[in-house]
């Protein structure tokens, strides 16, 4: 997971370390009072002091934007010279642009409801 660059106090905060063991998987420290104080965090980005103001914020991956309408590509009567025509392989090429862009948008989507039924 991606976290913001400031606790939930507003706090600087720097992680160094993602694969910690035991409670404390994320590593960093926290500026205060002109100081850097190594802290830890547990996997859903709580403080190890329980102070929800050292708390991680989670970044929020965009949502991909839905893609147009992707139209059927009528293959039947088409020859394979028809099917390498210039046009034809920019209009194929396009199709795929937005089929692309649609696996995006379902992945995004799947994450957040996996995200919403563990919690």
């Amino acid at each position: 997971m991606k976290w913001q660059d400031k606790t939930r106090g507003g706090y600087p905060v720097r992680i160094y370390a993602e694969d910690g063991l035991g409670q404390q998987k994320y590593h960093g420290a926290i500026y205060e009072a002109d100081y850097w104080h190594p802290s830890s965090w547990n996997e859903d980005g709580s403080n190890y002091t329980t102070e929800e103001r050292y708390d991680l914020i989670p970044i929020e991956p965009e949502r991909p934007e839905l893609p147009e309408k992707c139209e059927v590509l009528p293959t039947e009567g088409l020859t394979e010279d028809m099917l390498v025509a210039p046009m034809m392989v920019e209009f194929i090429r396009q199709q795929a642009d937005r089929f692309n862009s649609l696996r995006d948008y379902v992945a995004w989507l799947t994450e957040r409801v996996e995200e919403k039924s563990d919690a």
